[in-house]
């Protein structure tokens, strides 16, 4: 169902509603912004960041500052606390990980991810993980092999349980083009003037294709000719 404001989706297994699927069009889950901190809470060691002129702040909390933290480990004050870190109208690369309430703004991190139909691509983290949901030893095995030799240098992927018979060519396809839409945000972030919205994950039916569609679904029931065309 689409609207101005809001996309809903169902997944259904044997005629019942396995689960619900809200999406906000402004503030999207995966969402990124180039934001401005606009005020510093030391006592809840959190902070408020605008990604927009009109909406509520973002809010981030000092244990979503990870990758912001390892850059101040070798400095002499206490790491743990979020006034050593942030500051003020600082600009911040964040991401949304919570939507919008009617009473409070997303939820905010600065661990930033691409996600794919096969892979995800962390820019901030040099781990390697598989989904939990393939659990055959040589496929976990094979995948941990195939992480080492394609991951980027400073960056971490992790294996969606989709990528379990997908060719080699697919999967490096996919990171090409995520590692490209990696590099256009950082320019954007450089070249435009915060608070920016620099990459927007708001499109449902294609959300819903990445993220849920396998061999064995049959049917993919639209609610309008406007949703199928566009």
């Amino acid at each position: 169902i689409l609207s101005d404001l809001y996309n809903i989706a169902a997944i259904i297994l044997d005629n019942k509603i396995q689960e619900f699927l809200f999406a906000n069009t402004k503030h999207q889950v995966n969402n990124i912004y180039i934001g401005v901190v606009n005020k510093v809470f030391p006592s809840i060691n959190a902070a408020f960041v605008d990604i927009d002129h009109v909406s509520k702040s973002g809010f981030i909390h000092f244990s979503d500052l990870n990758n912001i933290r390892r850059r101040y480990n070798n400095i002499n004050l206490p790491n743990d606390l979020i006034t050593n870190i942030l500051t003020n109208e600082q600009k911040l690369l964040v991401q949304i990980i919570k939507e919008s309430t009617a009473n409070k703004g997303p939820r905010l991190t600065t661990n930033i991810s691409l996600v794919g139909r096969y892979i995800i691509l962390m820019p901030f983290n040099k781990n390697i993980s598989i989904s939990r949901r393939i659990q055959n030893a040589h496929e976990r095995h094979y995948l941990k092999s195939l992480g080492i030799l394609i991951k980027p240098v400073a960056m971490g992927l992790s294996f969606r349980s989709s990528i379990v018979g997908v060719s080699e060519d697919v999967i490096l396809a996919e990171l090409k083009y995520l590692k490209k839409q990696w590099l256009f945000i950082q320019k954007l972030a450089i070249t435009c003037i915060p608070p920016k919205l620099l990459y927007n994950d708001y499109d449902l039916r294609k959300r819903i294709v990445r993220d849920f569609y396998e061999n064995h679904i049959t049917t993919i029931v639209l609610d309008s000719k406007k949703s199928f065309y566009t």
